[in-house]
């Protein structure tokens, strides 16, 4: 596979990811990540304080788990108000360890 993001130059990836459609919706406040294990993903769409519930969806655990130990800076929302240290602690995360195309066919 191709290499997306590194830990160093993450942020402008994943703000160019998620921001504008972000910003295109009024009030986003529920949100689904398809995959985002990293945790990058799901950072920036804690960013948003109208987001209320964020459902990621990743078919990895172990990936979730790499990231939280390996990847710190790319998880960390320390920095946004209200937020946890760990962005998938965030008491509006639900991760669910799926394939995606499995979860929409049973939600």
């Amino acid at each position: 596979g191709a290499l997306l993001a590194i830990a160093d130059s993450d942020a402008e990836f994943h703000e160019s990811l998620v921001h504008p459609g972000m910003f295109a919706h009024p009030s986003p406040k529920n949100v689904a990540i398809l995959g985002g294990g990293d945790g990058a993903t799901l950072r920036e769409v804690l960013r948003h304080r109208s987001v209320e519930k964020v459902t990621m969806i990743e078919k990895d655990a172990k990936l979730v788990e790499l990231a939280r130990v390996h990847l710190p800076k790319m998880c960390n929302c320390s920095e946004i108000v209200g937020s946890t240290e760990v962005c998938f602690d965030d008491a509006r995360v639900e991760l669910v360890y799926q394939q995606p195309k499995d979860y929409f066919a049973l939600n």
